[in-house]
């Protein structure tokens, strides 16, 4: 793709995450998009229909990264693909925060969980100094913002069918994790460490 077309659609996309930090997804003007970004509405209208269909190619980007990697995870039984999910979703957090905040597109998460994920983990993101996140100084999103995610992402899951089994955990029945059953079921294990 030519690297003005590329540019334009980032100012855009970086124009509608500035003002997402204080303006409802609802309310964001072509007009107002076009001014932040510093581009004119031919342009804007050369791309997008209107501010629903720029929300829209973002999100649909977004999923197609994701859904990439769940697809592998599920043909190749491959943990490593898990990585792929966190560093692509770490690489594109300010657009995550936005869209699935409170001023965000309150549909987006509905889109996520379609992609047909049987278990799901919601820890909060600890970053470690000697982890890719931490090298490349990835920041914390603040106590309040993960919150207000546990919580709505409790209340979809739910609502969704998921049972909610452990803190952090949430899966379709039958797709609990295993892994700590002998712990869960207070049985006999080994133990062993250096």
């Amino acid at each position: 793709m030519d690297k003005r077309i590329l540019n334009t659609k980032k100012k855009l996309t970086n124009a509608l995450l500035e003002i997402l930090k204080d303006k409802n997804i609802k309310d964001i003007t072509v007009l107002e998009l076009c001014k932040k970004a510093n581009i004119n509405r031919t342009t804007f209208y050369k791309y997008y229909k209107d501010v629903d269909d720029l929300v829209i190619t973002i999100e649909d980007s977004l999923l197609s990264d994701l859904e990439k990697y769940i697809v592998d995870i599920k043909r190749n039984y491959l943990i490593s693909f898990t990585g792929k999910i966190i560093e692509t979703i770490a690489n594109r957090k300010e657009i995550y925060t936005r869209l699935l905040g409170e001023n965000g597109d309150h549909t987006f998460l509905n889109k996520i969980l379609s992609l047909d994920v049987e278990h799901i983990s919601t820890y909060s993101l600890i970053i470690e100094d000697n982890t890719v996140l931490g090298i490349n100084n990835v920041d914390y999103i603040d106590e309040d913002m993960d919150y207000e995610m546990y919580r709505l992402i409790n209340k979809e899951l739910v609502n969704k069918g998921y049972e909610h089994y452990e803190v952090s955990n949430y899966s379709k029945k039958g797709y609990e994790s295993k892994h700590n059953l002998t712990y869960w079921d207070n049985d006999e294990y080994y133990g062993f460490g250096l």
